[in-house]
């Protein structure tokens, strides 16, 4: 039988990789190679997707609850982060 936690990370996983997906990873080539101008001020003040924080975020040992998983993704959307990079890290066991 599959496990709640198992679900929820995998779940979470399929979410993380669909966002992701759809968004860049880094911003194109031709936008970092291009002299700086009027544009480079407004992009600063409203910046694209790929250029938002994104933070670590951590299972270790598979101690996860979906309420708690729940609480922490709100509390950082909440922050302004645009994103999490996700560690499952299983030690000594």
């Amino acid at each position: 039988m599959i496990g709640l936690k198992y679900i929820c990370i995998v779940s979470l996983h399929l979410i993380i990789v669909h966002v992701h997906a759809q968004t860049p990873f880094a911003p194109s080539l031709d936008g970092l190679n291009r002299p700086f101008g009027k544009s480079d001020a407004e992009a600063f003040q409203s910046p694209p997707q790929v250029c938002h924080p994104e933070t670590w975020f951590h299972f270790i040992g598979g101690n996860v609850a979906a309420k708690g998983i729940t609480a922490d993704l709100e509390a950082i959307a909440e922050a302004g982060l645009s994103g999490i990079q996700l560690f499952h890290g299983q030690f000594g066991g």
